[in-house]
């Protein structure tokens, strides 16, 4: 996480017109504080008091685009269920 483009800790106290860039996974995105709300609530009450930048909004739409087309990735270790079907293959039966 990266306040005004300085990396902090999640403790860190916000201010109105700070820029977050927040990173999870793959996910990257930046907003905007633009309030401070009373109290803390759900989501959608949080939802009022940041913007997110249009640059972030069009690389998380082309990384989840670019995601769709990639196609489900595969797990690293097949199951009990693909190991017998690859033994089969190999085995020839």
């Amino acid at each position: 996480m990266q306040v005004n483009g300085e990396r902090v800790k999640a403790s860190r106290q916000v201010r109105v017109g700070d820029r977050l860039r927040i990173s999870r996974e793959r996910e990257r995105f930046e907003v905007e504080v633009t309030g401070i709300p009373v109290r803390r609530g759900p989501a959608t009450e949080a939802r009022l008091h940041y913007r997110e930048t249009p640059e972030s909004e069009a690389a998380r739409v082309q990384a989840r685009e670019f995601d769709r087309l990639a196609g489900a990735a595969a797990s690293a270790r097949p199951d009990k269920r693909e190991r017998r079907e690859l033994l089969r293959l190999l085995k020839g039966r």
